[in-house]
């Protein structure tokens, strides 16, 4: 029976990585079937690489035999073997075959890139494998992240940071015998991540750093003992679009049209689904029905703010609203979306934590009111011309619009560009008119511009860029040189 059970899962394994492989290229395959030319130090081959140089005096922790990989760490390494190969893809999937031998082992496929510096030696995610449990674990957002990191190492850690590492992994309870061979696959899929041993699902995690444009590097990593064969890397090419929700409606603007130019923008520019929630109410207390439901995100990469709801003051429905982007939906937001949800004295800098300060956290930056209709001249930053955001952009000087004033300006903003108008008595005045933030315990990316109250600037390819950028940005799919990822290209 137990030699049937396995037929049957290794056939099912079979069949889905055939399906996957047609739509599929493969990265990266070995079936360490080879022999090494000595026996006193690593030599893994076919270009992998091995910490036991530098972590455990050059002793040999890496063995081919047998037609597969042996890695046992040596007693007197300071550090789990790692053993490393690049492997670049933006979502796919790793199969392996893998033994554990003793009780203790475990197995680690940490995925990685060297080349992101903000988190603690390029680590991005991890899936660990043990003969009891599994865990799987967004590093990036989580335990890497620099400043989490530098905190947790001098016992600083706050109470919301603490919080928020709870939500960065996932432990699955799934016993494994010592001694027998197992098929693993680890699938990912934008922000989800998940695992598969012998064709059953294990567990999943869905998780912002997961979402992380290139994974260039896998790693191996074993504490104690571990046995693999048969790895195969797949990228998928399936070229799935940017799903990208956007909501408008409300008070004061031409958001029939809006959508229309939005929509067809963003979709004829970049690989991207944009679904539209229009609400033709006209008021400034102007609600959402898709904003009632605790999942109103659930399924989306982006969510695209453009609605005008100065009076909607209801601090239950906008947390609703807010607890999507604390969880990791990213967010940018448009114009009048900056004029929304506000209560109290709004027209005062708020404090963090206040009552009435949720909304302009996640923005970034507090407005209160706007001058009369007139030119703006934009400039931007000069000092983050290679921000690639902005990289390559030009000033420019919009036909009448609104800027919006800048009561506070959070130490998390990072304004890119600022706007220039004459006032209606004469007078030269500036704010803030493109900025970036990053929201709650998971560094929320979110992207906001003020510009875009008439048609002729939304419609502006200049103004168009900008918001393409701002959801390539927030959702990972953005390059250094301000162009989208190949997956996102047209």
């Amino acid at each position: 029976m137990n030699r049937l059970l396995t037929a049957a899962a290794i056939l099912v394994s079979f069949l889905a990585s055939s399906a996957f492989s047609q739509n599929a290229t493969l990265v990266f395959q070995d079936d360490f079937n080879r022999t090494e030319s000595q026996e006193t130090k690593d030599e893994p081959g076919n270009g992998w690489k091995t910490n036991s140089k530098n972590r455990a005096a050059g002793n040999k922790q890496v063995d081919l035999k047998d037609g597969a990989m042996y890695i046992a760490c040596h007693p007197v390494a300071d550090h789990g073997v790692s053993v490393v190969h690049d492997a670049p893809f933006r979502d796919g999937k790793l199969e392996i075959r893998f033994m554990l031998e003793n009780e203790k082992d475990t197995l680690g496929l940490n995925f990685a890139d060297l080349k992101y510096k903000q988190v603690h030696a390029g680590h991005l995610f991890k899936v660990t494998i043990g003969t009891k449990s599994t865990e799987l674990a967004d590093w990036k957002t989580g335990l890497m992240d620099l400043e989490i990191r530098k905190a947790r190492q001098s016992n600083k850690l706050s109470d919301a940071q603490q919080e928020m590492l709870k939500t960065k992994r996932q432990r699955f309870k799934h016993p494994l015998e010592t001694g027998k061979w197992y098929s693993a696959v680890v699938t990912v899929n934008g922000q989800q991540l998940s695992l598969d041993i012998d064709g059953k699902r294990v567990g999943s995690l869905s998780s912002p750093g997961i979402a992380h444009p290139t994974k260039r590097t896998i790693r191996l990593a074993v504490n104690k003992k571990a046995v693999v064969d048969d790895l195969k890397i797949w990228s998928h090419k399936s070229g799935a679009p940017l799903n990208v929700l956007l909501i408008a409606g409300g008070c004061c603007h031409d958001y029939e049209n809006q959508t229309e130019i939005l929509k067809q923008g963003i979709e004829s520019r970049i690989n991207a689904k944009v679904t539209v929630i229009y609400n033709p109410n006209r008021r400034t207390d102007t609600r959402f029905k898709i904003y009632e439901s605790d999942d109103w995100a659930e399924g989306y990469d982006v969510i695209l703010h453009d609605e005008c709801c100065a009076d909607v003051s209801d601090p239950v429905y906008v947390q609703r609203i807010l607890a999507a982007h604390r969880n990791g939906t990213p967010a940018v937001n448009l114009h009048c979306a900056v004029h929304s949800y506000r209560w109290g004295n709004f027209r005062k800098p708020v404090n963090i934590g206040d009552d009435n300060a949720s909304w302009y956290e996640m923005l970034g930056v507090q407005s209160s009111h706007h001058d009369h209709h007139a030119p703006i001249e934009i400039t931007f930053d000069k000092d983050q011309k290679e921000n690639p955001l902005i990289v390559g952009m030009q000033s420019w000087t919009t036909g009448n619009e609104e800027l919006y004033n800048s009561v506070r300006v959070f130490d998390s903003t990072n304004v890119l560009a600022s706007g220039k108008q004459t006032r209606k008595n004469g007078k030269p005045w500036s704010a803030a008119v493109v900025w970036t933030n990053e929201f709650g315990p998971n560094k929320t990316k979110t992207f906001t511009t003020s510009l875009g109250h008439y048609n002729e600037t939304v419609k502006d390819d200049r103004y168009m860029e900008l918001v393409i950028r701002g959801l390539l940005w927030t959702t990972g799919n953005l390059t250094e040189d301000g162009k989208p990822v190949k997956a996102m290209a047209k």
